[in-house]
């Protein structure tokens, strides 16, 4: 499980690759990550949201987006990802797919 100050840089990197990004799909391979809302609504309701603001609270990450907060816990082997293309890798659970100048694809 990474701890404190390895969150902290996966955070750091996120706000300097993705701040002000916004999300134009979400690909869920793992429906069981999602908690506390329906996957289909959480899906909707990231679509077209804006990453804005970055925090954290302990190994939570909080992503202010336009209407919500997301906020992610890197469990044991938390990483986050940046493609530009789509790939296939049984540890990926959400993809991002981000209007990012590069056309990246945020996974998680």
């Amino acid at each position: 499980m990474p701890e404190a100050p390895e969150v902290q840089t996966v955070l750091s990197t996120l706000e300097a690759q993705i701040k002000d990004v916004s999300i134009e799909d979400v690909l869920i391979y793992y429906p069981k990550i999602i908690d506390n809302v329906e996957v289909e609504t959480f899906k909707n309701q990231l679509i077209g949201q804006t990453f804005h603001s970055f925090n954290r609270l302990g190994k939570y990450l909080i992503f202010g987006l336009d209407d919500y907060d997301l906020v992610v816990h890197l469990r044991m082997e938390g990483k986050f990802y940046l493609y530009n293309m789509l790939c296939e890798n049984k540890h990926i659970h959400i993809v991002f797919i981000i209007n990012f100048i590069s056309n990246f694809r945020l996974s998680a």
